[in-house]
């Protein structure tokens, strides 16, 4: 017999995001850093968020509860998954990851470690200005301007 409930999206819940293992933390700070992966942090214009990860534009998270989205650190996908098309010279994707929100204390670290074997800690960092309109180079942003972003954007 077929089944004749009916769902609607207000009845779905989303799956909890799932927390990270050191190792896969340490891959996402890699790739971030490569520039084979990238992340929202380094979107200047928050309003381009939906339209560089289209699975928001097209509405991912119209439904799911604050508590949920308050969840997430971070969005990101592997740049070998853009998309043909780019916008404002960022990447488009059809797909994405989330980082956990508690996850992003371990990621910054691992950027910071990262840097530093690399020798691209600043002595004086400064942050990003507000104004600055050009995407920053994927391979080029610091940890202190990725922190400086994310306490931003979580502060409003």
């Amino acid at each position: 017999m077929p089944n004749t409930e009916t769902s609607t999206v207000e009845d779905q819940q989303p799956k909890p995001i799932e927390r990270k293992t050191e190792s896969d933390i340490q891959e996402i700070a890699n790739g971030v850093k490569s520039g084979s992966i990238f992340c929202s942090l380094q979107i200047q214009d928050p309003q381009l968020m939906g339209s560089i990860f289209m699975p928001i534009g097209l509405g991912a998270f119209s439904s799911v509860p604050s508590d949920y989205l308050r969840t997430i650190g971070m969005i990101y996908a592997y740049m070998s998954d853009a998309g043909p098309r780019a916008i404002n010279d960022y990447p488009m994707f059809f797909s994405m990851k989330l980082l956990h929100v508690e996850d992003m204390p371990i990621f910054m670290n691992r950027i910071r470690e990262i840097e530093k074997a690399m020798g691209q800690i600043p002595a004086d960092p400064s942050p990003v200005p507000e104004q600055e309109t050009s995407r920053p180079d994927l391979s080029a942003i610091s940890s202190d301007e990725l922190e400086a972003e994310l306490a931003r954007r979580n502060s409003g």
